[in-house]
């Protein structure tokens, strides 16, 4: 288990339930904190960040996985993050810390490949059947957020597996358990939004069930 980062004591100022294929969108203030609660076991979380003061700013999976580098240390370029860990804006800026990852092993998230939506689905045989890009679209828009301005997702608790000899990224059932979470400490003010992953088909990305995430925001007290 990765420990969580130790700060002041904290309070709970939100919390929400979020349905299976149903999204959740909050702006969350500079120094406060998010938590993903995966409340079954197994349920992957598209998230993703935007400057509230500035939504062109929003996080980028490319920058966090090379910035992950301290004043002293050898450069180096991660392929997980976990505990500790940034998540960087397309402007080079931090966005958020992650301060807790409780399953085990932690780092267990995607950060490459882009979130599923319903041309994925109808490609493979599944009409009408909506993506985390659909979802994510849906509950950005009441902040004038078009689809189209969407990042790439970091995606919280996907299993996603390179096959180097295949040339595949193999997508594996998630290893949260039931209670497991991430959770962010913001380091500017964000809207912070997430899709609870929708997919039960094509592959065992939420273990073939959706299932609900819960959104907790804490505030130092």
């Amino acid at each position: 288990m990765s420990d969580a980062i130790t700060y002041a004591a904290k309070r709970l100022i939100y919390e929400e339930v979020v349905p299976p294929k149903a999204g959740f969108s909050r702006v969350i203030k500079k120094g406060q904190y998010l938590r993903i609660i995966d409340l079954m076991g197994k349920q992957v979380a598209d998230v993703v960040f935007f400057n509230e003061h500035n939504t062109r700013e929003k996080n980028c999976n490319g920058v966090s996985m090379s910035r992950q580098v301290k004043p002293g240390e050898k450069y180096r370029a991660k392929d997980r993050i976990t505990t500790g860990d940034v998540i960087f804006s397309t402007a080079y800026r931090p966005m958020a810390t992650i301060v807790a990852d409780t399953p085990v092993p932690g780092g267990v998230h995607k950060l490459v490949l882009h979130m599923c939506n319903r041309g994925l689905y109808e490609t493979l045989g599944f009409p009408d059947h909506d993506g985390c890009w659909e979802i994510l679209s849906a509950t950005l828009s009441k902040y004038g957020i078009a689809p189209e301005e969407i990042p790439d997702s970091f995606d919280v608790f996907m299993n996603l597996e390179h096959d180097l000899a295949a040339g595949e990224w193999r997508i594996k059932e998630p290893v949260s358990r039931p209670g497991d979470y991430i959770e962010f400490r913001m380091e500017m003010d964000c809207i912070a939004a997430f899709s609870n992953c929708p997919m039960d088909v094509i592959a065992p990305c939420n273990g073939w069930v959706c299932t609900p995430l819960k959104a907790e925001v804490y505030e130092e007290t």
